[in-house]
């Protein structure tokens, strides 16, 4: 079996996935009797010549897979993961209100909230294709934000601009070189993101699905 099957497997079986981390004492915190739920973010890492592979669900629970399909370790974060990021020295993540980051070494997790959300939540990311400090949301407002990632660690998350759309969630957000597509259940949203360092992406299309199907 490949990795990822074994990791959506054991994924789908939380009781035998617990106990098998019981057994290797590889689980810090167990999450009581709640299943784990579905998988809202699956990424490859490459760290010291080995790659893991990370699966994280709504509860905030981050499980680290080695390449042979077997648990690392698992971490947890104070608040839902919806987005990964690949780095070549730990692994960072997404929540609806920061950004967070595990060492792979020891499994310690820091988090910290992103400046400027003013009380809204992120339900979507997505990272530039060219700049990987810069970013993308969705928020619980229907707004577009640009945010930057900073610090050692690159989890100092800060608003760098927003704009309202009127999307509506659950949305998803895809960066491609110079341009990011965003879409809800009903609409999709194309932006150009070339040279927008301040103003933040440019709108060039808003278009039904059943529109979009037609053409």
């Amino acid at each position: 079996l490949s990795v990822d099957t074994k990791v959506r497997a054991s994924l789908a079986r939380p009781e035998a996935l617990r106990a098998e981390r019981a057994a290797r004492g590889t689980e810090l915190a167990p999450l009581a009797d709640a299943p784990l739920g579905p998988v809202s973010a699956l990424e490859v890492y490459r760290y010291n010549q080995r790659r893991y592979l990370v699966a994280a669900n709504p509860e905030g629970e981050l499980s680290i897979f080695k390449e042979n399909g077997t648990l690392h370790g698992t971490a947890y974060s104070p608040s839902p993961v919806i987005a990964l990021r690949p780095t070549p020295s730990q692994v960072v993540f997404m929540t609806e209100t920061g950004a967070g980051a595990v060492d792979l070494d020891t499994m310690r997790v820091i988090h910290e909230p992103c400046e400027g959300l003013n009380g809204t939540l992120m339900v979507a990311v997505a990272f530039d294709s060219a700049i990987s400090t810069k970013g993308y949301a969705v928020t619980s407002e229907g707004e577009l934000v640009t945010f930057q990632l900073s610090g050692d660690r690159k989890t100092q998350c800060a608003v760098r601009g927003r704009r309202a759309h009127g999307m509506a969630s659950p949305a998803r957000v895809k960066s491609i070189k110079g341009y990011l597509l965003v879409s809800t259940a009903e609409e999709m949203w194309v932006f150009n993101t070339t040279g927008t360092a301040r103003s933040g992406p440019r709108f060039l299309l808003q278009e039904s699905l059943d529109a979009v199907a037609v053409a």
